[in-house]
């Protein structure tokens, strides 16, 4: 049978396939129009081509072709060139061929596939298998899809229609104007523009920046991000964490979990378990047991820790690192406690605020605050300011102490070599025999200023200038009150090793009102 061009065949179709075998409860595929319709047997199987503008109907799916293969035993469609299936009005796929199963409910598209939904989401592929009744679009060799914000590649992936849910596997690759990203797998909710990531991917932005993580969720609409195990890399600093929050908007990130912060110019390592970074004001808050390293010379690493530390990212040569309460430093030939310093990489000098204690070698020196200056990776000079006291003591345990208000102390090969005291300057130091262990006498000295020069980190000589008053007492004249300074408190004990600092075992520094 024949039928001229656009001629309705709807009636005439249906009536033929209910002579057919299928089950009466299953809803058929009806043939609605076709320039030209024939028939012939194949293997036994009656088939019907149709051809020419070729419409077809099943409930609220409309099938649109060039040409068809009906099997009506099978209630399936072949359908070919310029296919297009509408559902319900919301979602149109497009290909070259189809496999449409009206019992199945399952449509098997092939050669340039272009699936979209009304108001949603578009897919590209070569192979697309569609669930009518599931609602869902699954490829298997490639694939693009595309929405309003972003643009995701996969060698594998589906599509829910009723969850918005899309998931890639194989290669994934995504692009949107602020980044670009590389997995291997992920989801993608087309509603809620979230990207879920269930493998170890990279994404970086538009500045080169970048961001790994293993797994987490990115809203690509308020560009905030929430990863586990990831880590963020600017050009100037790296931030990693067991969970690295990002919000793009405020332009801040977060941090928790075994975090190590690297602020690459000045080549200065923090770890944590806290940390945030704020890239407007270029500061960075580490907290949580946080410890700084920086190599300052070959084999010698400078060591910090306190409650709270803090990286000021200002511009080249003005940054800098604050520490806040209870401050501990540990280097080869220094170690020091404090409750609070700021420390600028650029020049190498730390400056130690309220009550600070230092040790080089046997010697202790405390000030209400200090500035330290190494240079070249030495340590160069420690200037003291109020109530400054150094006490070193000798092979006989006796104490040499230095007392003034202001003093600059002078290192050379790691070593004291002079200090500089200016006002109030007060001094005890014992005189020994050559053998350094009979003591001949103790010379006690106050006057305006004066200069001590050490040798191997003992006393070897001081020049007293302006008001000196000064007295030798032998031995056996020494008392036990006359051998310290007003303020005098050894505090050796509390000298903190490297294994304390990197482990916290540091006690809060007492504060006194003498020293």
């Amino acid at each position: 049978m024949r039928f001229s061009p656009k001629v309705h065949i709807g009636i005439l179709f249906t009536i033929f396939l209910l002579a057919g075998t299928f089950s009466k409860a299953q809803v058929r595929v009806v043939l609605d129009t076709a320039a030209n319709l024939s028939g012939k047997v194949v293997d036994g199987v009656f088939i019907n081509m149709a051809t020419g503008n070729v419409e077809f109907t099943q409930n609220n799916t409309k099938i649109y072709c060039d040409s068809a293969l009906i099997y009506r035993n099978e209630n399936r469609v072949e359908a070919f060139g310029r296919v297009r299936i509408v559902e319900n009005d919301s979602t149109t796929i497009t290909a070259r061929r189809a496999n449409y199963d009206g019992n199945a409910k399952v449509v098997e598209f092939r050669d340039n596939v272009v699936f979209r939904q009304k108001g949603g989401i578009s897919l590209f592929t070569n192979i697309l298998d569609y669930d009518r009744e599931l609602k869902e679009a699954v490829y298997r060799n490639g694939g693009r899809l595309v929405d309003s914000t972003n643009v995701l590649t996969s060698t594998r992936g589906y599509y829910n229609e009723y969850s918005k849910m899309a998931s890639f596997g194989g290669n994934v690759e995504g692009t949107n104007p602020e980044w670009d990203l590389e997995s291997d797998t992920l989801q993608y909710n087309s509603r809620t523009k979230v990207i879920y990531f269930h493998s170890p991917t990279l994404l970086t932005n538009k500045e080169g920046e970048t961001a790994t993580y293993n797994s987490g969720s990115y809203d690509t609409e308020n560009k905030e991000s929430n990863l586990s195990i990831g880590e963020f890399e600017t050009e100037a600093y790296y931030l990693k964490g067991r969970r690295i929050g990002i919000d793009e908007k405020s332009q801040l990130y977060r941090a928790d979990g075994n975090v190590r912060m690297i602020a690459k110019e000045d080549e200065v390592i923090i770890t944590g378990q806290s940390a945030v970074y704020d890239k407007n004001s270029g500061i960075t808050k580490v907290w949580n047991n946080p410890v700084m390293k920086k190599a300052v010379a070959e084999g010698d690493t400078l060591y910090m820790r306190a409650d709270t530390l803090v990286s000021v990212e200002i511009a080249k040569d003005d940054d800098y690192v604050l520490a806040y309460h209870n401050v501990a430093v540990y280097k080869s030939d220094l170690q020091g406690l404090s409750d609070s310093l700021s420390y600028r990489p650029a020049d190498s000098t730390i400056y130690f605020y309220t009550d600070p204690i230092l040790w080089t070698d046997g010697t202790q020196l405390t000030a209400d605050t200090m500035k330290l200056l190494i240079s070249n990776n030495t340590l160069k000079t420690l200037t003291m300011n109020a109530k400054s006291f150094i006490i070193s003591r000798d092979s006989a345990n006796n104490f040499n102490q230095v007392k003034g208000r202001n003093m600059i102390t002078h290192f050379k090969d790691q070593e004291i070599d002079k200090v500089d005291v200016n006002g109030n300057g007060e001094s005890i130091y014992f005189v020994m025999e050559e053998d350094g262990e009979i003591v001949m006498g103790m010379n006690k000295v106050v006057c305006s200023n004066m200069l001590i020069r050490f040798d191997r980190n003992m006393v070897e000589t001081i020049t007293f200038y302006k008001n000196n008053e000064g007295d030798f007492i032998p031995p056996h004249e020494i008392t036990e009150e006359q051998k310290t300074l007003p303020g005098f408190r050894w505090q050796i004990e509390k000298k903190p090793s490297l294994e304390d600092v990197l482990y916290l075992r540091i006690q809060p520094l007492e504060k006194s009102d003498e020293r």
